[in-house]
């Protein structure tokens, strides 16, 4: 006996497998899209971890070191009234609890003063200090087609800021109280914070989420350990 068509049975089997399959094929294109967001996140905060380990490698200020010299290592520079005074300068070219040893952590020359710079960003041509990097923004920061700037679903950006907050606190508390804040003085200060960001347009529209991955460090004005040298 030839068939030339489905039985009933098997139609109705047929259709109940392709509505099974049609309703359970958006869910997965959906997990898959909510998937592909989590590894972006993810890349997110690598991206913002790594950039924050590189500004950790450049020296603190613009004038940490004296100019001209190459294998010098960094002093501690004098900043404005707005810096703790209890972190000035003690003794000539010490400061309140430095060693005054041969090699040891110490201040520019009392007879040849350098002061933090004032101002934040690029100073100069080359990106030679941290604050250098304050105000970086980057469109490009994850992007699928070629000619787009954005993510997957959103568009995200990359920020960095530096800039001084306080140093305010009773070093001679026992114990030291002190607590890091966001807080601009108003002036230098023996201390800088560094962020770095993901921002996250919520809405397609401009709608920035600057907290989206945000990530903190300071750095504080204590110099360098001198270098010892080969001398010919």
């Amino acid at each position: 006996m030839v068939r030339h068509a489905f039985t009933m049975i098997e139609l109705i089997f047929a259709l109940v497998i392709m509505g099974i399959v049609f309703l359970t094929l958006p869910l997965i294109l959906i997990q898959n899209a909510d998937s592909v967001e989590d590894n972006i996140i993810q890349e997110s905060i690598f991206l913002s971890s790594s950039k924050m380990s590189q500004l950790l490698t450049f020296q603190w200020d613009e004038n940490s070191k004296e100019a001209g010299i190459i294998l010098s290592a960094a002093d501690v520079l004098t900043v404005s009234a707005t810096g703790d005074d209890e972190l000035d300068r003690n003794l000539s070219d010490f400061r309140r609890g430095h060693f005054r040893e041969d090699k040891h952590r110490r201040m520019t020359p009392v007879n040849n003063e350098r002061n933090a710079s004032a101002a934040v960003g690029l100073e100069g041509a080359l990106y030679d200090d941290i604050d250098d990097f304050d105000g970086i923004v980057d469109f490009d920061v994850i992007v699928l087609p070629a000619d787009s700037t954005g993510g997957y679903k959103k568009n995200y950006r990359a920020d960095v800021n530096v800039t001084y907050v306080t140093d305010d606190t009773n070093y001679t508390a026992n114990p030291v109280n002190f607590a890091f804040t966001t807080a601009y003085p108003g002036g230098t200060t023996n201390l800088k914070m560094i962020e770095t960001s993901i921002a996250q347009d919520r809405t397609g529209a401009g709608d920035w989420d600057p907290n989206f991955v945000l990530l903190r460090a300071y750095v504080a004005n204590i110099g360098e350990t001198g270098y010892f040298k080969r001398r010919y």
